[in-house]
This record gives structure tokens, sequence and C-alpha cells, in this order.
């Protein structure tokens, strides 16, 4: 049985209305809880009464990262339909459009993949499929989520040349099993279990989501002009080349904190960047597959400013989802 996690926004549009139609004749139900928690309850009750249940995430990378964790167990399959922004995460296991999604549903067949999870020190934790970041690309996806504008890549774009006034470096401490403890100012960082975000940025152009390695990129503090120049890279991968920009893998896990006050706490900024990597996101599959929609409860989540830690520290490790693909 497919239970749909639907983007709100999917339902206002008339090729969206015809894409759920085509879906709906599957046998499909719509989920109708409306942040994690009740998601968490409606999949417990229906995954015992439907051993086959797929949980279809028609949107982008944030409704992906919705489903993933409202998933009572990983036992679950998630499948894709991709009617997000930037889809990043369908196009990088091979859904390319929404038809394509669809053919998989009744024609795909299931596979596991990584996943990250990342684990902050007031004990919460968030599982993510695509890119979690720090720093000034999760700023220019919090404003782009708040867009109601342009779609897209180009939605991103202005974000940016927005967030670009208030570009700053943030202080961070970096601990990588193995490596020596990294203490600097950085201008974002982020890990990639996939490559890209934001309608095709590559900011982690080697990720792969089945070699059980996260990949790290930092990019230390860098001016306006310098990044206005690297940029355009970012879309082929090629911005690992600058002297500013470095790269490991880790096959473990990766911490960092700030003892900043003016930093972003660990669980808004992985947050942002969760609900953005899963909006982007298109499908994902395993031996159970699995489908997420936007999160519109991970806001609802976030404790207030005033109860946030003030020494955050989060984890970020490397497990496995199943997810299915097309044979």
């Amino acid at each position: 049985m497919y239970a749909l996690l639907i983007k709100p926004s999917v339902k206002q549009t008339r090729n969206g209305r015809k894409i759920l139609a085509t879906i709906s004749e599957l046998g499909a139900i719509e989920l109708t809880g409306a942040n994690i928690s009740e998601l968490r309850d409606e999949l417990a009750s229906l995954q015992t009464m439907h051993q086959d249940l797929i949980v279809v995430a028609c949107g982008g990378d944030g409704t992906v990262h919705l489903a993933v964790n409202s998933f009572p167990d990983m036992q679950i399959p998630v499948a894709v339909v991709p009617l997000g922004t930037g889809n990043d995460f369908a196009r990088f296991i091979g859904i390319k459009n929404p038809l394509e999604g669809i053919r998989i549903l009744s024609e795909g067949c299931a596979t596991t993949m990584d996943h990250g999870v990342i684990s902050i020190s007031d004990g919460d934790s968030r599982k993510f499929v695509g890119v979690a970041s720090c720093g000034f690309d999760a700023q220019v996806n919090e404003r782009a989520n708040r867009y109601r504008g342009p779609t897209g890549t180009l939605k991103y774009l202005v974000a940016l040349l927005v967030e670009l006034s208030k570009l700053s470096a943030r202080a961070l401490e970096i601990l990588i099993p193995g490596e020596a403890r990294r203490n600097e100012r950085m201008t974002l960082v982020a890990v990639g279990n996939t490559t890209s975000y934001g309608g095709g940025m590559k900011m982690c152009p080697t990720a792969n989501a089945n070699d059980g390695v996260l990949e790290v990129t930092f990019v230390a503090k860098v001016s306006r002009r310098v990044l206005l120049r690297v940029l355009p890279k970012v879309f082929w991968g090629t911005h690992v080349k600058h002297p500013l920009v470095t790269q490991t893998s880790v096959p473990r896990s990766i911490s960092a904190g700030s003892h900043s006050r003016s930093m972003p706490m660990a669980n808004e900024w992985v947050w942002d960047q969760f609900r953005y990597t899963l909006s982007q996101a298109g499908c994902e599959c395993g031996k159970q597959s699995q489908q997420l929609r936007r999160n519109l409860g991970l806001w609802n989540n976030r404790r207030p400013p005033s109860m946030q830690p003030r020494n955050p520290e989060l984890r970020i490790r490397k497990d496995y989802l199943v997810h299915s693909r097309s044979p």
C-alpha cells in the first residue's frame, strides 16, 4: 500500500494535482500528520495493518527529510516523486521527473543506501540523506525557503545575493577521529552523503551514498569578492580546487561545536539544511521503500533561543537506509 507524504504547495498547481491523481489510481492514501511526531504515530499504526506499506514522498528534499525522520523504524520502504524546488536527491538516485518517479513505483526494485545521523549535545538527533551544513549556505537556505517568488536554482541564487551583505565567518571547533582538532573561522562546513543541494550546487562533488563514508567540505574565511568568483564553479564541483576550500572523507563520525553566541545553534543550522536538503530531494528507495514530504514540523520542534545550549556540539555519523530504484 502506498502512503503519500505531500508537500502542501503541490496541491496548488494543476500539474501537481494531475500527478497526485495518477498516483491515487494506484490505491494510495494521503498521510495527514503535520509534523514528525504525528507522522510517526500515523505510520506506526499503518505499519501494523499493512506489511507492504510504502511511503511516497511527493515533494522535494524537505519532504524526503520529513519522511525519513518520521519512520517508527527504518524498515518502511520509501519512494520519491520529485515535485520540489531543487530535487537534488531525486537526481542523485536517477529520477529526473515525476513521471519517472511514478514508473519506478510499479516497476522499480529495492536497494539500500547510506544516510547520515546528526546527534546534538542535548540528546536530540536527525537523519539526513543529502547534505547537512552550517554557516553561510544554511543561512541562504533559510532565506530561500521563505521566498514565494522565483523557483528552482534561481530561488537560491537570489537568496545568496541578499545574504552576501551579511557574510561572516564563524568560529568552529571540528573533531574528526584520527585527525587533529581544528579551531578556526570558517564560512561554511558541508557534510555530504550525496553530492549537491540548491538545485544542482555540487558542494560535495565526490560524495557517494553507497560507500559508507561522509564527504566533508570546508570553506575557510573568504571575502565577498572571492565567494562570488568561486560560486559558479560549485555547479561543476570544481570549487574544491580553490586553496581556501578543503575536503576530507569521514568513515565514522565528525563532531562540531561553537563557543560563540553569535553563531546559529547546531540544531538550527542543521535543521535548516535538512529541510533544504530534503525539500530538494526527489525519491529514496531501499529494501523497504520510503518516501518523504517537506518537513513542516521541523521548525515547530525547535526550542526558543533562550533554551538552546550555550556550547552546542553535534556528531554526525553514517548509517544505512533502504531505497528503491529502477532495475
